[in-house]
């Protein structure tokens, strides 16, 4: 076998230039989805962690049926939070910090004119350590906090719907769980969001859980707790915790149940790069393919003399798949060194994409070594199946055949 090797090594050496060829074309490849896979990789992580550090946190407790009232009247399932429940799920293993929230529908006015915004309520001195980017959504001004609780801070487009600058009063009209309507005079303390951002944010706002329980009259409640966690991948075994801790009368959703669309997009960006791999990869194989058909129609009369002097099939077969093997190996390791290096340069610095009219993803590039290993194995049997037909073909020669010159 390492005669065969050898062999395999030395005839890829005889015409250096079709060697080189083939090579570049594994190494460009393999290199390409290398670095396609390290920033889809951060582009995910991106996602996951806009969703998570920003809004919904790890994992969130609900009075048993509250999504099934969310269109209807949530604050109906509003529970009160006790200080030692908090403190349970604080002791949990795992657990980074847990956040008390109301999220309502409250109608907004300033200048003589109302718009209906949805307002997330919590408690900054808790929020903050359970969905830390939270305060990035802050464009203009300061975000929510205990010094101010009666504070708001509205998407910067609804602001400018109302046209208020903050400098003259605002008031929140909202109604109670038992639907009796209240109002609440406001502060303007910052905006968040972009100035025309569309959809849904353009009516987000944040406001203190102090302010919203006075103006729904739910001292004491929330409708829903946060919880963040040190380690994600210990998701399913905190959420086991969390049920028992809260007992029956309470559902428990992870971040993927709350934002099914990012796991059904992660799932998409999948399939689009299989794509991709199937087609640099194919055309890496159709390369070595070529190669390895020219070098054995060029050795037909050193095959024959191989068959003459008594050397089996098996091993005209094996020579040549070695050398497609040997091929594919050689571009796939200095391309998988080029791309690591390439992606650790680019999760260093990151790479920061802004929109239009402002906001920027921050996205870190990395590779994980079995993504690695896993496609420099499939490079290394595709090229054994690239090479199968040529191999298989000189193993048919008959020494007569070969030794005349003619390819059978």
């Amino acid at each position: 076998m390492m005669q065969t090797l050898q062999l395999a090594f030395r005839n890829l050496t005889r015409n250096r230039r079709r060697t080189m060829l083939a090579a570049l074309a594994v190494f460009f490849g393999v290199s390409a989805l290398l670095v396609i896979r390290g920033v889809l990789n951060g582009v995910q992580a991106a996602q996951r962690s806009a969703m998570v550090e920003r809004y919904t946190g790890a994992i969130q407790v609900h009075r048993t049926g509250y999504f099934k009232q969310i269109i209807g009247n949530p604050l109906a399932l509003a529970f009160p939070v006790e200080s030692a429940t908090m403190d349970k799920l604080r002791a949990i293993p795992g657990v980074r910090g847990v956040s008390e929230r109301i999220l309502f529908g409250v109608m907004l006015n300033a200048n003589d004119t109302s718009v209906l915004a949805m307002a997330t309520a919590f408690a900054p001195a808790h929020e903050y350590g359970v969905c830390p980017r939270r305060q990035e959504d802050v464009a203009t001004g300061l975000p929510v906090s205990d010094e101010q609780p009666g504070g708001i801070v509205p998407a910067a487009s609804m602001i400018r719907r109302l046209k208020w600058d903050g400098t003259t009063p605002g008031a929140l009209l909202g109604n109670d769980q038992d639907g009796v309507l209240n109002a609440l005079d406001i502060s303007l303390r910052g905006t968040s969001g972009l100035p025309n951002v569309p959809g849904v944010e353009a009516r987000t706002m944040m406001m203190h859980l102090k302010t919203a329980q006075e103006l729904l009259r739910m001292e004491g409640k929330v409708t829903e707790i946060a919880i963040a966690l040190r380690d994600m991948q210990e998701i399913d075994r905190v959420v086991t915790l969390v049920r028992s801790t809260m007992g029956p009368g309470y559902e428990v959703h992870t971040w993927q149940d709350l934002a099914p669309f990012i796991v059904g997009e992660e799932k998409n960006q999948e399939i689009i790069f299989a794509v991709f791999v199937a087609i640099f990869i194919l055309a890496a194989l159709l390369g070595i393919t070529n190669t390895m058909l020219v070098n054995m129609l060029e050795r037909v009369r050193e095959i024959g003399t191989m068959l003459a002097v008594g050397a089996r099939r098996r091993r005209v077969l094996t020579l040549f798949l070695m050398e497609g093997v040997l091929l594919a190996l050689v571009g796939c390791a200095v391309g998988t060194a080029f791309a690591c290096a390439l992606v650790a340069v680019l999760g260093e610095v990151g790479i920061h994409l802004k929109f239009v009219g402002g906001g920027i993803l921050h996205i870190y590039p990395y590779t994980k070594a079995w993504q690695a290993a896993g496609l420099t194995t499939f490079c290394a049997v595709g090229a054994m199946v690239a090479s199968l037909s040529p191999a298989w073909r000189a193993s048919r020669l008959t020494p007569s055949q070969a030794l005349l010159g003619a390819e059978g």
